[in-house]
């Protein structure tokens, strides 16, 4: 009897121990999910579940996730889904300014291991002007480092495009521009070598020709381009 007791008990604890274990989970974006196992943190055995797409994951003894399926039936050695383009940033609010000097207008925190060797983050946004005149210049920054200056742009109202992309290794990193509008000096490039394991600053700064020039920033959003 008393060991029937004992057997018994033991298994008790066991299915207490594994209730916690599966009740127990950290919820995060789909970006940040994508951090962790680009960085191979996840502790072993701790759930992570992905509020973007309801799914679930587990980490494993490698620091690696690995999904479980309808959050039951762990998926044998599966990797972590590839994303397209996930949604990094974005910020609908007007900032604007008319100093001589450049300024940072719009800004945000790019997570460490998005670039990664091979991967590349889209910007886009639209500038207006509000004074009746004057021109803008553009200048892009990465990790406290510029990688490009713009000509002066003088259009009033366009739509900017820019490209951050690794070029091979973590520490390498090119990026272009394109400003949709009908004037001069639309497009530039340049590089960057800036550690992109570790969460970097990514700055958009203006710079008008005089004080009596005002340009808005109203939009901005920032997509992943990740194949690894």
């Amino acid at each position: 009897m008393r060991l029937k007791i004992n057997h018994s008990v033991t298994l008790i604890m066991l299915f207490m121990l594994m209730s916690n274990s599966l009740l127990s989970q950290t919820e995060l974006t789909t970006v940040e999910i994508q951090a962790i196992d680009n960085a191979q943190t996840a502790n072993e055995g701790d759930h992570y579940l992905d509020t973007d797409r309801d799914e679930l994951y587990v980490g494993m003894g490698n620091g690696k996730l690995r999904k479980i399926s309808e959050k039951e039936t762990l998926v044998g050695n599966d990797p972590l889904p590839a994303i397209s383009t996930p949604l990094i940033h974005l910020d609908t609010s007007p900032s604007q300014t008319s100093s001589t000097s450049f300024v940072t207008v719009k800004s945000f925190t790019l997570p460490g291991g998005i670039l990664k060797t091979s991967n590349a983050i889209k910007m886009v946004f639209f500038k207006r002007r509000n004074s009746s005149s004057g021109s803008v210049q553009i200048e892009l920054v990465y990790g406290g480092q510029s990688l490009f200056t713009t000509g002066n742009l003088g259009n009033a109202v366009g739509r900017v495009e820019m490209t951050l992309f690794a070029t091979g290794t973590e520490s390498g990193q090119r990026a272009y521009i394109d400003d949709a509008n009908t004037g001069n000096n639309g497009q530039r490039t340049g590089t960057s070598s800036i550690d992109s394991s570790q969460d970097q600053l990514v700055e958009i700064r203006l710079s008008t020709n005089n004080t009596t020039s005002t340009f808005t920033l109203d939009f901005l959003s920032v997509e992943g381009l990740i194949f690894d």
